[in-house]
């Protein structure tokens, strides 16, 4: 939802964060994510970073997953300091991989002998082991509320 049409406004800074997954040769998964951030007038910087001004406009991060990606990951988040964004970005990654590979991890399962409980499960309300849609798709796997098993 965004503001009424008569609040004044002007875009400061903007983070788009872009996730997209493919389906590769040999039932192999690819996830492309990229995050560009902008802002919208000069700003003052580290001096050994870009002479220590970012334009207007020009990218304040773009970050795309490439090769390094995970040694870049490591090094980051070994260490105390952090880059925001790029936490940001793996969230939206973490989110992407599950969505994508959520359909094809269910029909692995579902030829396994022995079901294992689906990593899924307890993720979030909608999918809670006492909630109505784990009791409907996996009965088996299904858990009282506590309120209930007190019943």
């Amino acid at each position: 939802m965004g503001l009424p049409e008569t609040a004044r406004c002007e875009t400061k800074h903007h983070r788009c964060i872009d996730c997209k997954d493919f389906l590769r040769a040999k039932g192999l998964w690819a996830i492309d994510a990229h995050l560009v951030e902008t802002r919208s007038c000069d700003f003052g910087y580290e001096e050994s970073h870009r002479g220590g001004v970012i334009r207007a406009g020009d990218p304040v991060h773009d970050l795309r997953i490439g090769p390094g990606w995970r040694r870049q990951v490591r090094d980051r988040i070994s260490s105390k300091q952090s880059c925001t964004p790029l936490m940001d970005l793996l969230g939206q990654l973490t989110a992407t991989a599950l969505q994508t590979l959520h359909a094809a991890l269910e029909e692995r399962e579902a030829q396994r002998e022995v079901p294992r409980k689906p990593p899924i499960i307890d993720t979030c309300i909608a999918l809670s082991s006492s909630g109505p849609i784990v009791q409907k798709r996996w009965p088996e796997f299904y858990t009282k509320a506590p309120e209930e098993a007190q019943e």
